[in-house]
């Protein structure tokens, strides 16, 4: 499952052909973004702290705590415990083309729907993927000392990424309620 999601990621080999990177730069210039503009991003120090824990465990770390923080955390949800109890099926087309107009970039910011093929490729390949990367997480890690560091793992990357939401929020000019 890991390798496999890895091929996608890096070739869109099992979707629409082309790198997940790619698609998503494909979907930003279709927002009016240069290329370009991604080349050197100065990350917020909080987003640079985020990212820096994210190589570090993906690198430096057990690999099912690596994979825990990448596919749990990081490709996770708020839907993810409705998915493992009701694992969704394979969409159509028309599913998916119906999920691609009704998307909040296309609605509220008027992005093409011919950008959206990152959209696509994810949910050709993603029926049963938050099944798969739980189960892998959990089969593998089967010390509890294994279990208490992923678990660590997970509520650090859980508080660096609330300190980077924060930081975005606060750099876009929002105010708590």
């Amino acid at each position: 499952m890991l390798a496999e999601n890895i091929y996608e990621e890096d070739t869109g080999g099992l979707s629409m052909g082309k790198s997940h990177p790619e698609l998503f730069l494909n979907m930003m210039a279709g927002l009016g973004f240069p290329l370009h503009s991604f080349d050197k991003v100065v990350l917020l120090p909080a987003a640079r702290s985020y990212r820096t824990w994210l190589d570090r465990v993906s690198y430096h770390r057990d690999w099912v705590i690596g994979a825990a923080a990448l596919t749990v955390f990081v490709e996770g949800s708020i839907k993810d415990r409705k998915e493992l109890a009701e694992p969704s099926k394979p969409k159509t087309a028309e599913e998916i083309e119906t999920l691609v107009r009704h998307h909040p970039l296309v609605k509220h910011y008027r992005l093409s729907p011919d950008a959206m093929d990152l959209i696509r490729a994810h949910q050709l390949v993603e029926a049963g993927h938050r099944h798969d990367a739980y189960d892998m997480v959990v089969n593998y890690a089967t010390t509890g000392v294994q279990q208490e560091a992923v678990l660590r793992c997970l509520k650090k990357c859980l508080t660096l990424w609330h300190a980077y939401r924060d930081a975005v929020a606060k750099a876009c000019g929002l105010k708590e309620p």
